[in-house]
């Protein structure tokens, strides 16, 4: 059934449905979730890339909790599969009712549910088969060489690289089935950008679409395809060409819709479970909201007078860059004055010094030298050891937070140690590819994710697993 836009082409979409609980029995509305601490860290001050920082929050057990994971290719679905962890970890994930990704995320929940049999996993689900499944999955299979395979022998697919990667996702990760088939709890906004209209194209199991084409209720869109169309960043692969016939579109007199990456829109997914409108509220009956970003800072790069494509990318970059700048101020905002969730950076977790053990911000690495160099190498690969701005993975032991080792793992301690300003800087740097990567690599980027949530999210109190 397709749905034509409103005459108020001003107007946002209308709030999505209030989402169903997932367990009979539940409390229905639950208690608004505690915030224990609502200030500003360091005194007020903002991160270095000027985005404020949330304290640590303390969350219900019975709260209705919305998480947006931002794009930021294999680098930002393995740090949002360690935040995850970390719920995981406190028994949360069972208070999960609204998921929001953009690129890489999309590319990890999507694993979620072919790794559990088309279902959201429960916590302990999640720890102990789940999360193990997808590391070898993914270090297994490379996703972003096969599309490029798929290339090489039909390269009258130019233009339709991400049609590729969705390929690639099927048949190596075996990411299969419809949206609209998965289980309506939590809902699972799949977030692109409408080429078209300019505009967050929403793909979830109830509908997809945007404000200015209108919607189609049921998509028959597969899930590899939804997130394969999340992830065409542009440039470097390219829109996803969604047929209006195949998809139920029929009626609104278009043929083709050419879907981006929902980074050039809004890299942080927000849009579904937060507006600003006034001063800020959560949307449908969450009470709870967790941001994760896993974004790259566009940092300092010289112009390149021989690669007009490079310098156009640079512009894209800067944009999207500003525009997640103004998204995150502004949610941050609402969440120091209501208390309503909290926000996570990559790099903005104090790593422990290899020296005295003291916290201190992780900014080993940094400054106009090393984001020149990662942005003149950001087309390396993720296998070498090497990130794009030339640093070498620092020595040192391997933490596989994946696994059986979960079984020992206490609910509110974690590691002992904490990584390193060098291990927080390489991860920060880690290139924005589709590549799989090293198996060390990999448990770096997920430990880094489950600490920066280990240091800002709680419980009253300590869950304890049978």
């Amino acid at each position: 059934m397709y749905i034509p836009p409103s005459p108020l082409s001003g107007v946002r979409p209308i709030q999505p449905d209030p989402i169903a609980h997932r367990h009979a029995g539940s409390t229905g509305h639950a208690a608004a979730a505690v915030n224990a601490g609502s200030t500003m860290s360091a005194g007020g001050r903002a991160d270095r890339d000027g985005r404020p920082n949330v304290s640590a929050a303390m969350v219900s057990t019975n709260a209705n909790i919305g998480i947006a994971l931002s794009g930021g290719g294999i680098r930002a679905a393995i740090f949002h599969l360690g935040v995850l962890r970390r719920l995981a970890e406190l028994g949360l994930l069972e208070n999960l009712r609204h998921i929001s990704t953009v690129s890489g995320a999309s590319l990890a929940v999507a694993l979620l549910y072919a790794k559990n049999e088309g279902c959201f996993p429960d916590s302990q689900t999640y720890l102990h088969r789940t999360l193990p499944a997808i590391r070898s999955t993914i270090l297994k299979n490379d996703i972003q060489d096969r599309a490029l395979m798929s290339l090489t022998v039909r390269p009258w697919n130019w233009r339709r690289k991400a049609n590729l990667v969705a390929e690639a996702i099927e048949q190596l990760w075996d990411v299969r089935g419809d949206i609209r088939d998965l289980p309506p709890d939590p809902l699972w906004s799949i977030n692109c950008t409408t080429f078209e209209t300019g505009k967050d194209f929403r793909i979830t199991q109830k509908k997809m679409g945007d404000y200015k084409v209108g919607y189609t209720l049921s998509p028959s869109i597969s899930i590899a395809e939804a997130s394969a169309a999340s992830a065409g960043f542009p440039v470097l692969i390219g829109p996803y060409r969604l047929s209006a016939k195949s998809c139920g579109w029929a009626e609104s007199g278009r043929k083709v819709l050419h879907l981006w990456d929902g980074g050039v829109y809004d890299n942080l997914g927000l849009e579904a479970l937060y507006k600003i409108s006034g001063g800020g509220h959560l949307t449908g009956d969450l009470n709870y909201l967790i941001v994760s970003n896993a974004s790259a800072s566009s940092g300092y790069v010289e112009r390149d007078f021989f690669s007009p494509v490079k310098n156009l990318r640079r512009l894209l970059n800067i944009t999207m860059d500003q525009v997640d700048a103004l998204r995150s101020r502004d949610v941050t905002d609402y969440l120091e004055r209501t208390g309503n969730g909290c926000y996570l950076k990559i790099c903005s977790v104090p790593a422990r010094s290899a020296g005295d053990g003291m916290g201190k911000r992780a900014e080993a690495v940094t400054g106009a030298a090393a984001e020149a160099a990662a942005a003149a190498k950001g087309a390396a690969g993720g296998r070498t050891g090497t990130v794009a701005s030339g640093i070498q993975r620092p020595p040192g032991k391997a933490v596989h937070l994946s696994g059986a080792s979960l079984q020992n793992s206490a609910a509110e301690t974690g590691p002992p140690d904490a990584l390193s300003p060098e291990e927080v800087s390489y991860v920060k740097h880690y290139p924005t590819t589709l590549s799989s990567p090293a198996p060390e690599d990999f448990d770096l980027i997920l430990r880094h994710g489950y600490e920066v949530a280990r240091e800002k999210i709680f419980t009253p109190s300590k869950v304890s697993f049978r």
